[in-house]
């Protein structure tokens, strides 16, 4: 199913509640709901993927909504969230930049029991577990970022921890002569939540706002330090320092994800109140199944409402594979 038909189920459902409700209130002070008419016939109740359906509609209501049957778009969770187990991974891209301390200058750390207070006393009381061997860390001056990998989130979060917070640990040693500091970039920092409908973000970039808790005599007051925008993480300090310098860069607070709930399914308005009647709907479906279509007639009044729901099974099977024929394949009939 199409991510834009989830998008324009959501803004047309509160959209006819809204209509509905102002013109009950505006229109419909005295009268009272009646029950609404409706019946429905398909053109085919066997379909192959891409084919259309022709549903022809009779019938006298205030308002018409259309369910496809689809995940998104089904009457059976038209009350009910859609619940998703899910769980979180981790993954970022680095880029070495300038000096000569390629090696053990960046670490990735997690903790479970930091205080969430951003203060050196804070990071240092902490337990802080090293998890960069678990990503693909760039050890040479390149001008392209290195992606790290992914880590499935799931091994380091225990049953008893209920946030874990994320830190990338830049350490340089002090300048001898010939080791000047090298420059860190993190870029594409992403905590994604993954389920079987598919990714969605959690924390990126974007929104991360790293915490800087920086270590080292005078680096507080040093202007090259560290700093963070919405598209990287820049990790350094001035050129051939005289002492150790270490940087924390802490994120927020993250939680483990054991779902996610996409709320319950909505309907697409084919009719609101001051709208004509429709004669009929087309629907493509461009994945094999058996859907239950529903189209529910709603009428209503300031005292209520009442509404009645036809549904009509439609199986969809797969299309033939006509390219290995050598034929040409029909292009996916556009929705509207």
């Amino acid at each position: 199913m199409k991510n834009y038909r989830r998008k324009i189920r959501r803004v047309l459902f509160p959209t006819f509640a809204l209509m509905m409700a102002g013109m009950l209130v505006s229109c419909d002070k005295e009268r009272t709901a009646s029950a609404p008419e409706l019946s429905v016939t398909a053109s085919k109740t066997t379909v192959t993927e891409g084919e259309p359906v022709r549903f022809y509609l009779n019938g006298h209501s205030d308002y018409l909504l259309f369910f496809s049957g689809e995940d998104g778009s089904s009457y059976d969770y038209h009350d009910i969230p859609r619940v998703y187990p899910a769980f979180l991974n981790l993954s970022f891209s680095t880029r070495l930049e300038g000096g000569n301390q390629l090696s053990d200058i960046l670490s990735v750390k997690y903790s479970s029991d930091f205080s969430g207070e951003y203060t050196r006393e804070a990071v240092r009381a902490a337990t802080w577990t090293d998890i960069t061997d678990k990503f693909t860390i760039p050890s040479k001056i390149e001008s392209t970022q290195t992606p790290s990998g992914t880590l499935d989130m799931s091994e380091i979060f225990s049953q008893q921890q209920e946030v874990v917070f994320l830190a990338f640990d830049y350490k340089v040693a002090p300048f001898t002569g010939s080791n000047d500091r090298t420059v860190v970039y993190i870029y594409d920092f992403a905590v994604n939540a993954v389920s079987e409908i598919g990714v969605s973000t959690v924390m990126d970039q974007s929104t991360v706002n790293w915490q800087m808790v920086r270590f080292g005599e005078g680096f507080d007051e040093d202007a090259f330090g560290p700093n963070n925008n919405a598209t990287r993480l820049c990790l350094k300090c001035s050129p051939q320092p005289a002492a150790e310098r270490e940087v924390y860069a802490i994120s927020p607070a993250i939680k483990p994800a054991s779902e996610v709930n996409m709320g319950p399914d909505t309907g697409v308005t084919l009719k609101s109140y001051v709208d004509e009647y429709p004669g009929s709907h087309e629907y493509t479906f461009d994945r094999a199944g058996e859907y239950d279509v529903t189209f529910v007639a709603v009428n209503g009044a300031v005292n209520g409402r009442k509404q009645k729901t036809v549904t009509i099974r439609v199986k969809v099977d797969p299309a033939a594979d006509t390219e290995a024929e050598g034929e040409t394949v029909p292009s996916e009939k556009e929705e509207w």
